[in-house]
């Protein structure tokens, strides 16, 4: 009887490297065997050690793991992930573009502001969601985490503008929020 999934993608998430295998693969079936399983908390909690395995082997190019997430930077494999893991995924900012090849950064960049902005997922109609302000805070999260980062700071005003010329909008200057 082979181990359950959801320890095990938790365990190899802390490992610092991968065995050899086809990575990409197998995260993309335990995602798609997740969401036809539901909302439940077993299938949530899988999803979220396959994303936490996913983010932390994706640098490695050898494993594949970029295309996992490049099916969940679009509308459709987002909209599989439960609220939660959709800020997540956003937030997750430099890991993001760290998983990706240099040529899909601004894309990426794209992809996660596009996502933040677009109206809300299937389960926020069900009173189960999140706002979408929520979602809009953590790409900004994760887009912060960017600004931060030396060896981003050179790209970083260019994909802070495709970020904000995704709705053609200015972020707002922090102030005194009015009640």
């Amino acid at each position: 009887m082979p181990p359950p999934p959801t320890p095990t993608c938790r365990a190899l998430a802390r490992t610092p490297r991968l065995p050899s295998s086809d990575w990409a693969g197998l995260c993309k079936r335990l995602l798609a065997q997740a969401a036809s399983a539901g909302a439940s908390a077993a299938a949530v909690q899988l999803q979220a050690a396959v994303l936490a395995l996913v983010l932390a082997h994706g640098p490695a190019s050898a494993t594949g793991l970029s295309s996992v997430l490049e099916r969940l930077l679009v509308p459709a494999g987002f909209q599989q992930l439960p609220p939660p893991l959709q800020a997540g995924l956003l937030a997750s900012g430099e890991q993001l573009l760290l998983c990706m090849p240099t040529s899909r950064h601004q894309s990426t960049v794209q992809a996660v502001s596009q996502l933040a902005l677009q109206p809300s997922s299937p389960g926020a109609a069900a009173g189960a969601g999140m706002p979408s302000w929520l979602l809009l805070a953590a790409a900004w999260r994760g887009l912060a985490t960017l600004a931060g980062t030396a060896a981003a700071s050179s790209k970083v005003g260019t994909l802070l503008h495709v970020a904000c010329s995704a709705d053609n909008t200015p972020p707002r200057p922090a102030g005194r929020c009015r009640g």
